[in-house]
């Protein structure tokens, strides 16, 4: 070796020392801001117009400028896990409108999801035809998740950013940087605790592995969680507040009412929570354990830990992400009241099926199938590039669609003419009233509260907006809300606006009251409930 060249080698290594996120010198890394700047557009493309959740921008706003909405309940409540993400979040805020901020929002964490995934699939030296094509079928094939309706790029909210520092951390998991990988694992759990604690918990499976197998020592693991606490330190603080709150209020009596967290699990989240809940059961499971087969076999076969060690450390991983989603499997044979369920056990393993699946079969595509295709290549990327066309196009005429629908006349006139601290009642399931109207409201079913207190408070105000009812199963408990509102006669209506001080009832133009009407159109009647 001549000195100019071991020259470069030092100088590669000081630099990989020193800098984080300069990564290795090599081809591979030269690719990924090329690789991670594709993924953005497509997701661009593919969500950036897509509807947004309302409630979530709404906490922002709420929290940058408490003086928006300062009668509103859920909205003026302690953001607990979201303290991290709504104060950044509220910087822009505090500078645009609520709508633009959805399209301002969106692209910033796209951006590190983006990042964080293409030094995956660089590290797998995966080419951008595979990568582009692991990506779509993500999308639209799996639709971002296994079961348990977990998403990753939908709208905006916490766990946004939080999948990118998982992405990030996986990647450095897979370069057997410990410190900078547990660093990001923290991160992730400040924006959203249930990501990131969930994925800490799958990585430290890999480095109990790697203890086992004589990889790395226990100084070395107790190094990285000197990285991980600092960084994890919002999540860790959300997660002892709320658990001495439960404490603190968990043995109160609530008449009428079953235990908070059955109406948690089972009457608000089954669709997340309860898997006997999920349709075609006797699809998923067997081919949850068919999943768990491959990524055990990739993850601690021996050829494959010798000659892919970086796809070995993934596999271990998404092992450690599927046996978590196995003990929640365990947990809800007998956790009849969701006690432990509500920690949403299959969130990770839900999320990362998929995306783990995908990335195994584009690097089996990439070793196997795409050096045979030689002078196809250039087809291949036409292929791909109609398709992108197809999707962008797609998108754009839902856009052109969605931006042509001109604004409900109901929420221009109360921006109009109804005090900016008016209350208002609205039907259960609107989850866009305060997005729209820019209005405080009494309670609706999408604003859930996580501590078990507040929650038995929102079940008390739905109960009285809407009559009693039975907090079991998600579909009914809809069906009775819905069906509860706008039964709702004039004395009762009129009750329950004096204990909310609500000064607007919301309905549509088939409910009569005995009240004031001071708006109407064709669907929809105000009334003045004062």
């Amino acid at each position: 070796m001549d000195g100019k060249q071991a020259g470069k080698e030092s100088l590669a290594k000081g630099m990989n020392a020193r800098g984080w996120f300069l990564g290795h010198i090599d081809a591979m890394e030269g690719r990924v801001l090329p690789v991670a700047l594709v993924l953005w557009v497509v997701m661009i493309l593919a969500y950036l117009f897509y509807a947004v959740t309302g409630s979530i921008l709404c906490e922002i706003k709420q929290w940058a400028t408490p003086s928006w909405l300062p009668r509103d309940w859920y909205l003026n409540l302690p953001p607990d896990s979201r303290l991290l993400f709504d104060s950044l979040s509220g910087i822009a805020a505090r500078f645009v409108d609520l709508h633009l901020l959805a399209f301002v929002l969106r692209p910033c964490g796209w951006a590190l999801m983006a990042y964080g995934l293409a030094r995956i699939v660089c590290d797998l030296r995966l080419p951008l035809f595979w990568t582009v094509s692991m990506f779509l079928a993500f999308l639209y094939g799996f639709h971002q998740n296994f079961v348990a309706g977990e998403w990753y790029f939908f709208t905006i909210e916490s766990k946004v950013p939080a999948y990118g520092f998982v992405f990030l951390a996986l990647s450095s998991l897979m370069r057997d940087r410990r410190s900078e990988s547990a660093f990001f694992m923290g991160l992730a759990t400040s924006f959203h605790v249930l990501v990131g604690a969930w994925a800490f918990l799958a990585w430290l499976f890999v480095q109990l592995v790697d203890l086992i197998q004589g990889k790395v020592r226990l100084p070395e693991v107790l190094k990285s969680l000197c990285w991980y606490l600092p960084a994890a330190s919002f999540g860790l603080f959300a997660i002892i507040s709320n658990l001495l709150d439960n404490m603190r209020h968990g043995q109160l009596a609530h008449p009428g009412l079953p235990e908070a967290s059955y109406i948690y699990v089972f009457a608000r989240h089954p669709h997340h929570l309860s898997p006997w809940e999920w349709p075609e059961a006797s699809f998923w499971l067997p081919f949850y354990f068919g999943v768990l087969i491959l990524f055990g076999w990739l993850g601690f076969g021996k050829r494959w830990i010798s000659q892919e060690e970086k796809l070995s450390r993934l596999s271990r991983f998404l092992v450690g992400a599927m046996l978590i989603f196995g003990a929640g499997l365990i947990i809800a044979c007998f956790d009849h009241n969701g006690h432990l369920l509500k920690y949403y056990w299959f969130r990770l393993g839900s999320s990362m099926v998929p995306f783990g699946l995908l990335l195994i079969l584009a690097r089996l595509a990439a070793v196997y199938v795409w050096p045979r295709w030689g002078r196809w290549h250039s087809a291949a990327y036409a292929v791909l590039a109609i398709a992108l066309c197809v999707v962008s196009a797609r998108f754009v005429i839902a856009a052109h669609h969605q931006m042509s629908e001109k604004e409900e006349p109901i929420y221009a006139w109360i921006k109009s003419h109804t005090s900016q601290d008016a209350i208002f009642f609205v039907e259960p399931m609107d989850q866009d009233f305060n997005l729209k109207a820019e209005r405080a409201i009494v309670v609706t079913i999408k604003n859930v509260p996580t501590r078990d207190q507040l929650l038995y408070e929102w079940a008390y105000r739905l109960q009285d907006e809407c009559g009693p009812a039975p907090f079991n199963k998600f579909q009914q408990l809809m069906d009775d809300l819905s069906r509860g509102y706008y039964s709702r006669t004039t004395d009762q209506v009129r009750s329950v606006a004096r204990k909310y001080d609500a000064s607007y009832w919301v309905t549509r133009t088939s409910q009569h009251l005995d009240l004031p009407i001071v708006f109407q159109n064709a669907d929809t009647v105000v009334y003045d409930c004062r």
